[in-house]
């Protein structure tokens, strides 16, 4: 790849200590059916095996750059100043896409040059049983900028396929509220561009369980610095926009409570946040979810691991059936496209 010949898309991944999922991210991008792209991979730091995972790959569409460990939204920067193609996404490194995530995108954005941003649905992947569930899908096009304040519908740093003017005129990742900092760039390009939903689940969203309550606490920190910074751009409904962007950022802290730091989560902490939400639009908080989150909360934290983790496998059972869908796994999937190479599925 050169800047006399750039290429259509370039892939922007971070990584960081990632060895056990970098191996897979880096197979499903091969396997897309749109072959016209560079894989720019931004090594911030690692103290693993990674260089030689990597090293494993011998297509000359991946450049690795190695630094010293600067961040997430540092690491997002850097790929920036090293892409050279027309449009450009990011690819967190322990989550995959459907082999037609670039192919779909490339084709909406060239078929709208007045759009930006286009997007598409995710399978939420978790990791210890390559189950995959999805939620109710979200559909929002053209000017997205208030439900996007709502409700960070993108979701996951791994979505957003983003024209490179747009790119360039909206600048960096803010380094200073890190765990909201995605969140925080779709809102400035949705300023200023028009989105385009691609309707289908193309991105996996790995679950990752943390023992650590206080990542939850700064990712919170994050989203309510996000909401201030953007809420006195809204034109109208400045209150009311501001409470229901409360409301669902502090459900969405009790959600991530529930599944990622389980037993480590402390009552108070997880009724605080369900508190918050409800407090911020009572009616917001009277849906099935949040019943069935108080359930799956108090099974995990006073039942046995053994059946709480029956419970959460038929919750995530009774999901897909109120939302129409099978159950999925992981290796359901079919993983055709350029490259012949099987992914690494275990």
């Amino acid at each position: 790849m050169s800047v006399l010949n750039p290429p259509a898309v370039s892939v922007i991944i971070p990584a960081y200590n990632c060895t056990s999922t970098i191996r897979e991210t880096v197979q499903s991008v091969l396997k897309q059916t749109l072959t016209d792209f560079e894989i720019i991979i931004i090594n911030d730091g690692s103290t693993d095996d990674l260089l030689s995972v990597l090293s494993e790959f011998h297509d000359p569409r991946i450049q690795v750059f190695n630094y010293e460990n600067g961040g997430l939204s540092i690491a997002r920067n850097r790929g920036i100043d090293l892409a050279i193609g027309k449009y450009v996404i990011f690819l967190d490194a322990d989550d995959l896409w459907t082999p037609d995530k670039l192919e779909s995108h490339f084709n909406l954005l060239e078929a709208n040059p007045d759009v930006g941003v286009a997007y598409s649905w995710l399978y939420f992947l978790f990791d210890e049983t390559k189950e995959c569930l999805i939620n109710a899908p979200i559909t929002r096009n053209g000017d997205v900028f208030v439900e996007l304040l709502r409700k960070n519908f993108i979701a996951n740093g791994s979505n957003a396929f983003i024209r490179r003017s747009a790119i360039d005129r909206v600048g960096y990742f803010h380094q200073e509220f890190a765990g909201a900092s995605d969140w925080d760039y779709w809102l400035r390009l949705a300023q200023n561009y028009d989105f385009i939903l691609s309707p289908h689940h193309q991105v996996f969203y790995r679950q990752v369980k943390s023992s650590m309550s206080s990542d939850i606490e700064y990712m919170k920190n994050c989203m309510l610095t996000v909401i201030d910074r953007h809420v006195p751009n809204l034109m109208s409904q400045q209150g009311l926009i501001r409470s229901q962007a409360h409301s669902n950022m502090y459900f969405y802290c009790a959600k991530v409570a529930c599944e990622r730091a389980q037993k480590n989560c402390r009552f108070r902490d997880f009724f605080t946040y369900l508190f918050q939400g409800f407090k911020h639009n009572f009616r917001g908080g009277l849906s099935l979810d949040i019943y069935a989150l108080l359930i799956r909360f108090i099974s995990v934290k006073l039942m046995p691991n053994s059946i709480s983790r029956y419970l959460e496998r038929l919750y995530r059972i009774v999901k897909c059936r109120m939302l129409n869908q099978k159950a999925l796994k992981l290796s359901d999937i079919n993983w055709g496209g350029s490259q012949s190479a099987p992914l690494n599925l275990k």
